[in-house]
């Protein structure tokens, strides 16, 4: 790993970067939405599928070029009430798990304040494409969310 503040090669300088670094938001322009959607049978997850905003850019695409990592998921609805949903995250053709999260949906489905889900996730290796599955105690419910990401550049 490269300390973004000059510690290369350094754990103690790595530590800081991990603490301090700057990141990014997906999608990154504010009129587009990223949605994940649950398998279409209750309680059971959904068929892998890549992480794209409406605008149809990848998530993926943000780590072409650099290896980073998820730092956040922000949950802003969902649409259905008081319903469990777990979600994985993966990178690659082995769909290799970075990270996994739960959620119970609040009285009225739609979220009064952004939920911010902090993830500590493995690394995504550049040129990775990054996926989801999901599943609800309802079948075919969404959310609508964004990412929080980090570039090791």
């Amino acid at each position: 790993m490269n300390g973004s503040i000059g510690y290369k090669d350094n754990r103690v300088g790595e530590l800081i970067d991990e603490n301090n670094h700057l990141t990014y938001v997906f999608p990154s322009v504010s009129n587009l939405t990223c949605t994940l959607a649950a398998s279409a049978t209750p309680n059971v997850t959904s068929a892998w599928a890549e992480i794209a905003d409406s605008g149809a850019t990848t998530l993926s695409s943000k780590f072409a070029t650099y290896e980073g990592h998820i730092t956040g998921i922000d949950i802003f609805s969902c649409d259905v009430a008081d319903k469990m949903y777990i979600c994985d995250i993966a990178y690659g053709s082995a769909k290799t798990v970075i990270t996994s999260f739960s959620f119970i949906s609040n009285a009225t489905g739609k979220k009064v304040v952004p939920k911010l889900i902090r993830v500590r996730a493995l690394h995504i290796p550049a040129g990775e494409t990054v996926y989801y599955r999901m599943m609800c105690e309802t079948a075919s419910k969404v959310l609508t969310v964004d990412f929080r990401y980090f570039l090791y550049s």
